[in-house]
């Protein structure tokens, strides 16, 4: 929240306002830190300060993934469990590694198709 919306959101709690108009202010300040949330985790690479990419997260051929395993695929090599509103490249995991959601394996090396099942990439 910056020092603006602070000030205002100040002067209406202090200033006797309707409990309504208040209450629409704080609700219009918690959508927004949501909104910005949001869009910035989506967005953004998350990588361990040498650049590289974590399962599941979105690679560039120049920032690759970490981990030798990983590889940077795109989103016509990710599980077909994933979805196909898929935009980016995205680094995945071969069947019989580990994973936290489907769109973090790899689609199978005959082009099968995977889904995340008990922690394991596993074909379907």
């Amino acid at each position: 929240m910056d020092g603006k919306r602070f000030d205002h959101l100040a002067k209406e709690l202090s200033s006797g306002s309707t409990r309504r108009r208040v209450l629409g202010g704080l609700g219009a300040v918690a959508a927004g830190l949501v909104t910005t949330r949001t869009a910035s985790a989506k967005a953004r690479p998350v990588n361990n300060g040498n650049g590289c990419a974590q399962p599941g997260r979105i690679c560039t051929p120049e920032g690759g993934c970490c981990g030798s395993k990983l590889t940077c695929a795109p989103p016509t090599g990710l599980s077909g469990s994933c979805g196909n509103t898929l935009q980016n490249n995205k680094c995945c995991s071969p069947v019989g590694t580990a994973c936290h959601g489907h769109c973090e394996c790899c689609l199978d090396t005959d082009g099968g198709n995977t889904k995340c099942r008990n922690g394991r990439c596993t074909r379907i």
